[in-house]
């Protein structure tokens, strides 16, 4: 994990100095050409599949792309569907939405990233890892039945909240959440939402304790090794996001205000995770508290504070 953890740090602060991107306007009648990016653009057509109730279901572009050298080769783009032009990768942004199927011109970002191999090796390797490590821990768990039942209420309640509030059963989706990544990325957070709160709980328990009598120290590992397992699926949940995101909007990471605050969670609970053993009673409960706090943060505070425009917050 450590070592897969160096390449996506690594690869991630070399994109940032070295990746090139461009956002292209490609309308119908004239090639769009922009400095930096080898290719002009024609738009040759623009389809949107609808739900039934009439809102966008996906939304695909059929360019012509004509290089420096004179070739001309057709590409299609759609939502969450990059197409590729020798290293760079281009992916459909947006549209004029009054427009509909009239628009004039499709909005892509062309980006043209040299350490993508590295990156999404590094994502994958953290992926595997991670959940290699967290099965390993709960096979080591001997853990009382209330525990394991109350983890499973937690996540139960986590991934209803969660499909009600994005419209599974209930509205259309919108087109960005169409995607292999949605239920693997949403379930794993859930998953190390409900382990870490359950660990909260367990932690402030153990804490009120021992003021009156000693608590031993297998109790407290049981509730290291629930963190463990809760951050291990939190790291999972945000490697999956970053894949997800460099498929639908060309960026491992956008600064929006949910990743910020998922970073934030992951490195408290990671602290409580990995300094727990010489930790003072009075720390951990501080470093437990304060790490459920930003998980709060990261879950209700994109979604009661709008004007932080993050792209996590859908319009159906």
């Amino acid at each position: 994990m450590h070592v897969a953890a160096v390449l996506v740090v690594f690869g991630g602060l070399y994109s940032i100095f070295a990746k090139q991107k461009v956002v292209v306007m490609a309308g119908y009648d004239e090639p769009a050409m922009l400095r930096g990016f080898p290719y002009a653009l024609t738009l040759k057509d623009f389809r949107i599949a609808r739900y039934e109730s009439g809102s966008p279901l996906d939304y695909t572009s059929v360019l012509e792309a004509k290089s420096l050298d004179g070739q001309v080769v057709e590409a299609t783009v759609s939502v969450n569907a990059p197409a590729r032009l020798g290293r760079w990768r281009i992916y459909q942004q947006g549209y004029d939405v009054a427009a509909g199927e009239q628009t004039s011109y499709s909005v892509l970002q062309c980006v043209k990233d040299p350490l993508y191999p590295l990156i999404a090796i590094g994502l994958w390797l953290l992926i595997v890892s991670a959940a290699l490590y967290a099965l390993f821990t709960l096979l080591h768990v001997s853990a009382k039945g209330w525990i394991w039942a109350a983890t499973a209420v937690v996540f139960a309640l986590f991934v209803y909240s969660t499909m009600k509030s994005v419209g599974i059963g209930s509205r259309d989706l919108v087109p960005v959440l169409r995607s292999g990544w949605f239920i693997p990325h949403i379930v794993s957070y859930m998953f190390a939402y409900a382990m870490l709160a359950v660990t909260t709980v367990l932690v402030a328990v153990l804490a009120v304790r021992s003021r009156r009598h000693e608590v031993s120290r297998g109790a407290w590992l049981l509730g290291r090794r629930f963190c463990s397992v809760g951050w291990a699926f939190l790291t999972i949940g945000m490697c999956m996001g970053a894949l997800w995101a460099k498929q639908s909007w060309g960026d491992w990471w956008t600064f929006d205000p949910k990743e910020i605050w998922a970073l934030l969670t992951w490195i408290a609970f990671g602290a409580y995770f990995h300094l727990e053993p010489r930790m003072t009673r009075g720390w951990k409960t501080a470093v437990i508290i304060a790490a459920f706090l930003l998980l709060n943060m990261c879950w209700w505070g994109v979604n009661l504070l709008p004007s932080a425009g993050s792209l996590h917050t859908y319009a159906m």
